[in-house]
Order: C-alpha cells, then structure tokens, then sequence
C-alpha cells in the first residue's frame, strides 16, 4: 500500500466547480486564515477608535470577505460495507464556546489541535497513597458554523462525561455526522487511510472569537487544563468527500432544498 504523502495547503482562492482536486490537497491552513481575519478585525478596530475609517464590516477591504475556504476534516473512523459496496466516514464535531458556556446554535469542526503539555504523573500524598495528577495543555483550531442541519448527512448525539481534566475537553464533543459514497473493492485499503471530508465555507459574522478555559489544581484535585480554543466562523456551501492521496472527488454534498 502506498502510504499517502504530506498534504500541501492551498495558497489561492477555492474553485467550487472543480472535478478534481490536487495530490495530496490539505485545503486551506486555517491557523494562517484565523491570524489573517484576526488581524484586519484589530486593524478595522484601531481605525475606527481614531476616527479614521467609517463604520463598515472589518473584512470589507480584504480579500477574505467573499473569498471561498476548503478546510480538511480527518475523519474519527471510516468504514467498508462490502455488501452494499459503501465507504462510509464518521467525523467529529464540537460544541463552540461564547462566553464560557457552549452556544447551542453552532456546531463546529475541529481542523488543528496543537497540544502544549499531555502528561499524567503520581506522587505519594500525606496519607502514602499515590496521588495521580494530569497536565493538560493546548491551542486547538475550530471552524464554528450555524447551518449544518441544511446537509443530508446523518448526525448521531454523543454524551461524553469526563471527571479528569482530560474529560473536560471530552465534554465538548458534540456529536458525530456520517456521510458516505459508492467505493469499489479494490479501492477499499487505500480509502481507508486517504478518504477526508472537505468542508467548503465562506466566512461570516462575527468572523473569529477565542475562548480560554484554564483549570487550576487543588490539593483535593490536583491536575491542570489550559485549552486555547481559536474560532473561525463559517457558512458551509458544500461537503465534499475525496481521496486526500489522488485528488479524487467522490461526492459533493449540497444544502437540502
């Protein structure tokens, strides 16, 4: 099996009618779209305050405004049914924060996780018995967007309880959504390890928000969270599933009528 090369961001604008994708396609790098929109909304922000520029949407003069975005997904799992000759892929998705508290109306895709810190030690407590503590650190990307329930993809709830500071990050996990494609048998081992979800979106208000969750221990629970969580937010056109190795593209998933 030829294992599936690096994936290479695209640099310019998107092509919703294209047939087929390029080799190895990474979509579009979200932490340099995020910085980018973070910056002109600070930049619009500074003109305003010293009455420089009128009141207009902060992206009105950039090329993000109306640009088109593709943004890869690596799917939870992805699975063959051989008798109904079906590749089918299940994708995470994410509670997004405003405020602290999980906004409701949106659902998001988690694009990047950088992790910081990841590690569990132990230490003997006044008592003698060992003492387990976990160090969880990271910044993670998320594309946030209101209008996934216009898809027909299917979507399954998830409950997830988490008691550790490990589980707290768990706890946003929102749902999954499967989505699935005609594969022939001779395409199933490839698929199996290149097959992605394409997430085609235009950005919109309020663009990109941030939210920080930091857990401090205690000796009666000791353990540290620090979850950076970056939001870019989108307007889902299509979901596309292609080969992430050779560029195809097996379906385009449009909004239902």
């Amino acid at each position: 099996m030829e294992p599936i090369v690096p994936m290479e961001y695209d640099s310019g604008p998107f092509d919703l009618f294209a047939e087929r994708l390029p080799r190895a396609y990474g979509g579009h790098n979200i932490q340099r779209v995020y910085q980018s929109v973070m910056d002109s909304i600070v930049k619009t922000a500074r003109a305003r305050a010293a009455g420089r520029q009128r009141m207009t949407d902060p992206l009105e003069r950039t090329q993000d405004a109306n640009g088109v975005y593709a943004f890869q997904v690596r799917p939870m799992e992805v699975t063959y049914d051989k008798h109904e000759g079906k590749m089918e892929i299940s994708c995470q998705l994410w509670s997004v924060l405003a405020g602290g508290t999980a906004d409701r109306a949106k659902s998001g895709f988690r694009i990047a996780y950088i992790p910081r810190v990841d590690h569990t030690y132990t230490y003997a407590g006044p008592d003698g018995k060992n003492v387990e503590v976990e160090v969880v650190k990271f910044r993670e990307y998320t594309i946030a967007f209101a209008n996934l329930d216009a898809f027909p993809v299917e979507r399954r709830p998830e409950k997830t309880e988490g008691t550790s500071v490990r589980g707290l990050d768990a706890s946003l996990r929102s749902g999954t959504i499967k989505a699935g494609t005609s594969a022939e048998k001779r395409e199933m081992n490839e698929l199996e390890r290149n097959l992605r979800l394409l997430v085609v979106c235009r950005l919109t208000e309020p663009y990109a928000t941030s939210e920080t969750q930091e857990v401090k221990g205690t000796p009666e629970s000791p353990g540290e969270y620090l979850a950076e969580h970056k939001y870019l937010h989108v307007r889902i056109l299509e979901l596309w599933l292609y080969d992430a190795y050779t560029g195809k593209i097996f379906a385009k998933i449009g909004p239902s009528k």
